[in-house]
C-alpha cells in the first residue's frame, strides 16, 4: 500500500467518519508546487466521478492560484521595503555628499 493512503487510513478523521474514498490533489502553479510544503484540498465520503474530480482540480487549481497570487505580493512588499530603504540610505549619503561639496566651494 502506497504510503499516501497509509497516512490518510491511518487518520482519525478518515478512520472515525468511515469513508470510502479520499481524492486529494496537490496545489499547483504551471506545473510548479504551490509554497513550501504540499498543499492539498481534500474531497471526502463517496467514489468520484469524473465530473466530481473535474470540479475539485479546477477548485484546487483556482486555490494554488490565489496562494501564489499572495506569496507574490508578500515577496513585492518585501522588496519594495527594501528599496524604500536603500533609498533613503542613498538620500542620507547623497546629503554628506553635498555637504563635502559645499564644504570645499567655501574654501
Amino acid at each position: 500500500m502506497p504510503r499516501e493512503i497509509r497516512r490518510f487510513r491511518e487518520a482519525a478523521s478518515v478512520s472515525d467518519l468511515h469513508l470510502r474514498s479520499v481524492l486529494a490533489v496537490p496545489l499547483s502553479v504551471r506545473e510548479t508546487w504551490s509554497g513550501r510544503s504540499t498543499w492539498t484540498i481534500v474531497c471526502a465520503k463517496g467514489v468520484f466521478d469524473d465530473q466530481a474530480q473535474a470540479m475539485v482540480i479546477d477548485f484546487a487549481e483556482q486555490g494554488a492560484i490565489a496562494i501564489e497570487n499572495a506569496r507574490l505580493l508578500a515577496e513585492l512588499r518585501r522588496r519594495e521595503n527594501q528599496v524604500q530603504a536603500l533609498n533613503r540610505r542613498l538620500e542620507q549619503e547623497l546629503r554628506v555628499q553635498e555637504q563635502t561639496l559645499q564644504g570645499f566651494a567655501r574654501s
